[in-house]
């Protein structure tokens, strides 16, 4: 199993310990997103990245966009920043 398959894995099953409900992996190319969450009424669309950096702004956009006209929340979601761990900080926030 690849490393961003682990990494993604840990994510659905913070998810499920949540108690949110989670789709299937999105594959269909090109894909702007990996998978959706739902909780209630919360709805949240997720992008799991081994560097969080690899995300391109039309992605992130697209995303956005998606996430505006279906009621959402989309999350990035990335274990390093420029091929470096993150900081110790849990979130960090970067405007694209």
């Amino acid at each position: 199993m690849m490393y961003q398959d682990l990494h993604m894995a840990k994510v659905l099953d913070i998810l499920e310990y949540a108690g949110f409900t989670t789709s299937e992996r999105c594959d269909v190319r090109p894909r702007n997103f990996d998978f959706v969450a739902r909780r209630r009424q919360l709805l949240l669309i997720f992008k799991v990245l081994t560097n969080i950096d690899g995300i391109s702004a039309c992605t992130a956009n697209e995303m956005r966009c998606l996430a505006e006209h279906l009621f959402g929340f989309p999350i990035i979601i990335g274990e390093m920043v420029n091929k470096r761990p993150r900081a110790s900080e849990p979130i960090s926030k970067k405007v694209i």
